[in-house]
C-alpha cells in the first residue's frame, strides 16, 4: 500500500512538472533584424530576419499574408522582405489549423545622417578633414 502511494505521488509530481514546463513554452515570431526583437515592426525594402520560437510543434508551416517569405538554412529562421507600407501578418500553421499569428507594421527605414568625425560644423578645412577621417552615421528613430 505504501509503495503504491509513493509511486502515485511521484507520478503526480512528474506530471505537474511536465505540464508546468509545457504551459510556459509559448510560440512567438520575432524580427531578429531589430535591436529590440519584441517589437512588431518590419522595415520596407530590406530583408527582415524572422525567427519562429515554437517549442510545442516542431513540424509547422509558416506563411505570410504578403507572400514575400523565404526560407533560410536554419529551419527556424525565415527572410521577409516587405515591398509596401501597411500591415503584414505571419501565420504558423499545422495543416489547416492556425497555431499562432502575429501582425507586423511595415514602416520605411528611418532617415540617416552622416557627419565627419567629431566635427560639429558643416564646413571644414583640409586639415580638419584629414584629422577626422571617419564618418559617424546616425539613424533617427521613427515615431511609432
Amino acid at each position: 500500500m505504501k509503495k503504491t502511494t509513493i509511486l502515485l505521488k511521484l507520478l503526480n509530481c512528474f506530471l505537474i512538472v511536465i505540464l508546468f514546463k509545457n504551459s510556459f513554452a509559448q510560440t512567438n515570431i520575432i524580427n531578429k533584424t531589430l535591436l529590440v526583437p519584441d517589437s512588431n515592426v518590419l522595415y520596407m525594402g530590406i530583408t527582415n530576419s524572422i525567427q519562429v520560437v515554437n517549442n510545442k510543434n516542431p513540424f509547422f508551416e509558416i506563411r505570410s499574408a504578403s507572400r514575400n517569405l523565404s526560407s533560410t538554412r536554419n529551419s527556424y529562421l525565415f527572410d521577409l522582405r516587405p515591398t509596401r507600407l501597411g500591415w503584414d501578418t505571419v501565420f504558423i500553421l499545422d495543416g489547416n489549423e492556425i497555431l499562432f499569428q502575429k501582425a507586423f507594421k511595415i514602416v520605411p527605414l528611418p532617415s540617416m545622417e552622416a557627419k565627419l568625425g567629431t566635427l560639429r560644423v558643416e564646413e571644414a578645412t583640409q586639415e580638419e578633414i584629414y584629422i577626422n577621417g571617419w564618418l559617424v552615421l546616425m539613424i533617427r528613430q521613427p515615431a511609432l
